[in-house]
């Protein structure tokens, strides 16, 4: 099954944007429709939401997910590099920028404390990092190389070597991650990452794309403190 996709935050080749997406690699989102003539959300979203319901002790009749919000079907991420990741300060390799997906201080109160999940799609050869969150907000470095315009200019690949990490969860093939979304986390990148998602010329046989499904629900009221954690 093949399914276009399309350039996600930011475009190196738009002289508007600091982005280095499609230069130093290639961040991709892609939406697959359940059909215009059906009014069904795909199966896993109903578990997304009982799984809320279950762990966080949230209503699921005070849920809604990313589809049923906006529109139905799937939302799926897929990344590859392009190049190899620079070392950072600590002398690790670059990591996924470290970001919420809701702000304590965001506006709406329905947006603060919304709930997200990854399902992970890589097999198990595939497989390599997964999913890492960090205690506080992420700041970048004064004077680092990265656009702060907006997100859709924020830097993907940074320096995290100041970012106190408070749990790695690998990721595993059909395996569904359920977190708070203001709790700050990232893509995490083990050190066989570049060959596993890396340019396919250079690593052929092995090289894939990281691919994996993300979820996303907004609760009517706050109902978790920031930072809170469950695993």
């Amino acid at each position: 099954m093949s399914s276009p996709t399309s350039i996600w935050k930011g475009d190196w080749r738009d002289q508007r944007s600091t982005s280095r997406n499609f230069a130093d690699y290639y961040d991709c989102r892609t939406h697959i429709s359940c059909g215009h003539v059906s009014n069904d959300l795909p199966p896993i979203h109903d578990l997304f939401l009982r799984l809320v319901g279950m762990y966080f002790g949230v209503p699921v009749h005070g849920l809604t997910s990313s589809a049923d919000t906006w529109h139905h079907g799937g939302d799926f991420n897929l990344f590859r590099f392009r190049r190899p990741r620079r070392r950072q300060r600590n002398g690790g390799l670059e990591q996924s920028f470290p970001h919420r997906d809701t702000d304590e201080r965001a506006p709406q109160p329905h947006d603060v404390n919304a709930f997200a999940a990854v399902l992970y799609l890589n097999t198990e050869a595939e497989a390599s990092g997964g999913t890492r969150f960090y205690d506080g907000e992420f700041e970048l470095d004064a004077g680092a190389d990265v656009g702060q315009d907006g997100e859709e200019d924020i830097e993907t690949l940074v320096d995290t070597s100041d970012a106190k990490v408070l749990a790695e969860v690998p990721m595993r093939f059909n395996s569904l991650l359920l977190y708070p979304g203001n709790v700050t986390h990232g893509a995490w990148f083990a050190h066989d990452s570049d060959m596993r998602f890396g340019d396919s010329q250079r690593h052929p046989g092995v090289s894939q794309w990281r691919i994996s499904q993300v979820i996303f629900s907004r609760p009517q009221h706050q109902l978790l403190p920031s930072g809170a954690l469950t695993r």
